[in-house]
């Protein structure tokens, strides 16, 4: 199977072409804001590195976010676009999760924090079960004090909300805070395609029709059971 992964969720974007688990080719370039004026030229790029060509795609996968509003519906419509020229499959993933897998196997739990700006954070907590990353609590937008609020245990922390309230968190929460290196604190489209591999080779390609991006709005926003997670 040979796949093309895409991520616009941050203000890198990266590409990346497997076949099957094998990763043939991966790009990651700072785009400063302009992923719709450089996404195609990319693709092209990426293409000519690993020998396929667009045609013998047999589906996409795209990181649907949370994360940057104007990059993730570039990214996503972009994407409609070729699926709409070609009728290949689609596999949708969210950022946090791509994120958290930077981190190989780990006893701890693994907290991806993101920059949801005006002071939130978007947050989900993962854990190994099995030797598969899953995650353990739901996909939120919190404060400080709720991020805070809901560590309980020794945790590795990653994500681009560590710029902002990395040493806060260190000062709340001492020695229950492990930091990953900041090179995995961003998305890794080589990551994004082993991991929409795996879901594609568990159920399938997703409906093409309920292909969007993921928002977390404020009434998702409460920890109901602060020291019991559920899956979300």
């Amino acid at each position: 199977m040979k796949l093309l992964a895409v991520d616009t969720s941050s203000d890198f974007l990266g590409l990346a072409v497997l076949e099957d688990d094998t990763v043939m080719a991966s790009i990651v370039k700072k785009s400063d804001k302009m992923h719709a004026s450089v996404l195609v030229p990319m693709v092209r790029e990426i293409l000519g590195m690993s020998g396929f060509s667009f045609g013998s795609l047999d589906g996409f996968v795209v990181d649907i976010g949370p994360g940057s509003f104007t990059g993730l519906r570039i990214g996503v419509s972009t994407v409609k676009g070729f699926l709409c020229a070609s009728k290949k499959g689609i596999k949708q993933v969210r950022s946090l999760d791509v994120i958290a897998a930077n981190i190989g196997y780990s006893d701890l739990d693994i907290c991806t924090i993101l920059d949801a700006k005006r002071g939130n954070f978007y947050f989900c907590i993962f854990k190994y079960v099995s030797g598969c990353l899953k995650p353990v609590s739901k996909y939120l937008l919190l404060r400080l004090d709720e991020i805070v609020f809901s560590i309980k245990k020794p945790t590795i922390f990653l994500g681009d909300g560590l710029l902002i309230i990395k040493d806060l968190l260190k000062k709340r929460l001492g020695r229950l805070v492990v930091f990953a290196d900041k090179g995995f604190w961003y998305p890794d489209p080589r990551q994004l395609g082993l991991l929409g591999y795996a879901k594609i080779k568990k159920k399938g390609f997703d409906d093409v029709g309920k292909f969007l991006p993921f928002y977390i709005y404020p009434k998702e926003c409460t920890i109901t059971i602060p020291n019991k997670y559920s899956i979300g």
